[in-house]
């Protein structure tokens, strides 16, 4: 997107358009300052993680950041990258967005997602209990465009759209119903090696019968598919979708160690150390 020239729309035009989805909230010419993407105010920008700081803590032994650094597989950058604590952007959201409107979805999306443990009804089936339905999807589509209009390296491939990001930032200012407008179901890996749940990947797109969708993935194996896509979604994905006002669903699904993902992850780091 192009940056807009502050001659040919004021200061406050410019600001009015942006709170009604019609552009890009970040301007850098001279005379502007950059925009919050979340508020579209111009408070000082911060370092906004883009999965927040909480998973990456975990996967620490006891969630202390100490020792080595993290190691990072991108199947986009041929090295091993280390990060100490995730991947932030400082371009995208002011403090107050970063810590309080979407740190407040970030904190329940930890605790329901890391502190907790979903009920297992059946070997293909669990629940996540007292769930505030709106709140959890809410924190993980957040994640998911974060990571979409951020410019960093490790998510270029992350790339909903415009017209997607600017849907998902009016619900997220307004807090309305995100379940109404883009299907999620929650899936959960095994594993039979218990390390493997101290993993955690960048989104991904995946097609699926010819409907898009991202996989935003979470640490101890949740895997959480979004649509993200006008057409209808496959009626057999509608019993596990979210909804406001009933159980949210975890579909347990197949060993970590037997998907793409493993196999993939496991062949660039051979790769990479030239094994």
């Amino acid at each position: 997107m192009e940056p807009l020239s502050p001659k040919v729309e004021s200061r406050q035009e410019l600001i009015c358009r942006a709170r009604s989805k019609e552009l890009v909230l970040h301007m850098t010419s001279k005379n502007s300052k950059p925009l919050c993407r979340l508020c579209a105010d111009t408070d000082i920008l911060c370092k906004a993680h883009l999965i927040p700081e909480a998973f990456y803590r975990f996967l620490y032994e006891d969630s202390k950041v100490e020792g080595d650094a993290l190691k990072m597989v991108l199947q986009n950058i041929d090295y091993l990258k280390k990060s100490r604590i995730g991947v932030y952007d400082d371009h995208i959201l002011c403090a107050n967005c970063d810590q309080k409107k979407l740190g407040i979805l970030d904190d329940y999306g930890k605790e329901i997602l890391i502190d907790r443990m979903p009920i297992i009804v059946n070997k293909d089936i669990s629940v996540l209990d007292n769930i505030e339905v709106n709140k959890l999807a809410s924190f993980v589509i957040s994640v998911l465009w974060r990571c979409s209009i951020s410019k960093r390296e490790e998510v270029r491939h992350v790339n909903v759209g415009v017209k997607f990001e600017n849907q998902i930032r009016e619900l997220l200012i307004k807090n309305e119903d995100v379940t109404l407008h883009f299907p999620i179901v929650i899936t959960k890996l095994s594993f039979l090696n218990s390390s493997y749940e101290k993993v955690l990947f960048m989104p991904v797109p995946i097609e699926i019968d010819d409907v898009n969708y991202y996989y935003v993935y979470f640490p101890k194996g949740y895997k959480v598919l979004i649509k993200i896509d006008d057409k209808p979604q496959h009626p057999a994905l509608n019993l596990l979708t979210m909804k406001v006002g009933y159980p949210v669903y975890v579909a347990n699904t197949e060993q970590f160690e037997n998907t793409n993902e493993y196999t993939k992850t496991a062949l660039r780091v051979k790769t990479m150390r030239g094994l």
